[in-house]
């Protein structure tokens, strides 16, 4: 069935052109909106039939911020249309994309394609209410767990987004959920990764203001430090880099352990394990702090 674009102006979506099609009854009730690239002239597929697309000069308007928000909670539009809506959102740092992401996540039917576009939003756009940012890490965290699980390599870019995007977030006193990324079984990046994110809570917070989450957390960090920093360890590019995250965690979790744990470092003459530390622990706002910043320069002499 051939389908031809209504008269009604298209709207545009970062370079994709949203037309209401009208079937071929010429019904314009049953006209639907789909998105194809910005030409003067297309042909494409939508729901296995062909549909011919001929723009006219004026025919597009840019989407405007509204409307682009009515896209993304409409239920008469298609996941692409959707998609292309919330990439666009996203390049104009929309402020509405954090709490409907937040709310968008909670669902545990949808999918896959979508559920990884909402998590990457959330780790491209910046949130300041705390009532959405705690709703984005409960979401963001039920989604973690299931992708961490899953063996499929695709699911580790979202999963390592979603964890980036809890470590900017989460309370001091969540910071535990984290270990349960850094088990033996986790794949080296996820467990770089929620090292990293333990790094940005502990580069906020000086504690976790409870004492039984602070114990567990410099617990399982002493652990790892202590398996990390070892010449038989630090024998490639990645173990280094685990390493250095692992010392930077560890340090501004328990400041009490930093002097000896930047001996240990200096004494293995590892010039990128030390390079890569005093990078970690500069990134965070309290690595810019006594005592961390004069670790960072001992590490960098």
């Amino acid at each position: 069935m051939t389908e031809t674009a209504s008269t009604t102006p298209g709207l545009v979506i970062g370079g994709v052109l949203l037309v209401a099609l009208v079937a071929g009854s010429g019904n314009a009730a049953d006209a639907r909106p789909i998105a194809v690239p910005v030409q003067s002239a297309v042909t494409c597929e939508s729901d296995s039939a062909i549909v011919s697309i001929v723009a006219s000069p004026g025919w597009e308007l840019e989407a405007s911020p509204e409307q682009l928000r009515s896209l993304l909670g409409s239920r008469q539009v298609s996941l692409e249309v959707k998609r292309c809506a919330l990439r666009e959102l996203v390049g104009r740092d929309d402020q509405v994309v954090p709490s409907f992401v937040a709310g968008a996540l909670a669902s545990r039917t949808m999918q896959r394609s979508w559920r990884d576009d909402l998590i990457h939003a959330a780790d491209e756009t910046r949130c300041a209410d705390l009532q959405t940012r705690q709703e984005l890490v409960t979401s963001l965290l039920q989604q973690a767990y299931a992708l961490r699980d899953d063996p499929d390599p695709s699911a580790d870019p979202p999963l390592w987004a979603a964890l980036r995007t809890i470590g900017r977030y989460a309370q001091a006193s969540e910071a535990t959920v984290l270990l349960q990324f850094l088990r033996p079984q986790d794949r080296g990046k996820t467990r770089q990764v929620a090292l990293q994110s333990l790094q940005t809570i502990f580069g906020r917070f000086a504690d976790a203001h409870d004492v039984w989450h602070q114990e567990v957390i410099q617990r399982r960090l002493e652990e790892l430090v202590a398996k990390y920093l070892d010449s038989d360890f630090l024998t490639t590019g990645a173990n280094t880099a685990l390493a250095a995250n692992a010392f930077a965690a560890t340090v501004l979790a328990t400041p009490s352990v930093a002097t000896a744990l930047t001996d240990r470092v200096l004494e293995l003459r590892n010039a990128s394990l030390a390079s890569l530390g005093a990078l970690a622990l500069a990134d965070t706002k309290r690595g810019k702090t006594e005592p961390f910043r004069s670790i960072v320069a001992r590490l960098r002499a």
